[in-house]
């Protein structure tokens, strides 16, 4: 495995600041310095990156000795909508998308989420082809630590204006 729970390292690290480094913009936690609205996405995007790069030195140098398979591990929760209303599905998806799909989504296919691309735009980094090419598939396995799962609705007020990670979900749960 490259990576247990990146995500983790990403979101908790760069958004909140739980974590080390402990990097987060001052209205989401007790950091001294950081960027909520744009670091979360630049740690997730080069540990993708990283992870594809030893994907690619394992392969090519270690595996047909080793017969061995490569892949990483990620967090998952499931998000259900609360209701069956178009909103909250809408919601269960966008948490679906920023969670697992932040992800899994480039290493299947290449690209992030349709959904977070529209919601965080510039501020998400863009694989060149040649990153594609490397990080579309660059698992031979893939693990799922899979903790819980939440009912999510669409929130009642409009998206903040506060951009960071989890404020870019709009999801709210319970």
């Amino acid at each position: 495995m490259t990576f247990n729970e990146p995500r983790v390292v990403a979101a908790l690290g760069f958004d909140n600041g739980i974590n080390p480094p402990n990097r987060c913009s001052k209205k989401f936690g007790n950091c001294t310095d950081g960027n909520s609205a744009t670091e979360p996405y630049i740690a997730a995007h080069h540990l993708i990156l990283s992870h594809a790069e030893a994907v690619k030195r394992y392969r090519e140098k270690y595996q047909a000795k080793q017969n061995g398979r490569i892949g990483i591990f990620l967090d998952f929760v499931w998000y259900e909508p609360l209701t069956r209303s178009k909103a909250d599905n809408y919601a269960a998806q966008r948490a679906r998308d920023f969670h697992i799909g932040w992800f899994l989504h480039p290493l299947v296919y290449g690209k992030y989420p349709r959904t977070m691309q529209k919601i965080v735009r510039e501020r998400l980094p863009k694989f060149t082809k040649s990153e594609v090419e490397k990080v579309k598939n660059s698992f031979d396995i893939l693990c799922l630590n899979h903790y819980t799962s939440y009912y999510i609705y669409k929130p009642h007020q409009p998206p903040s204006n506060v951009n960071g990670y989890q404020q870019d979900w709009n999801a709210g749960n319970g």
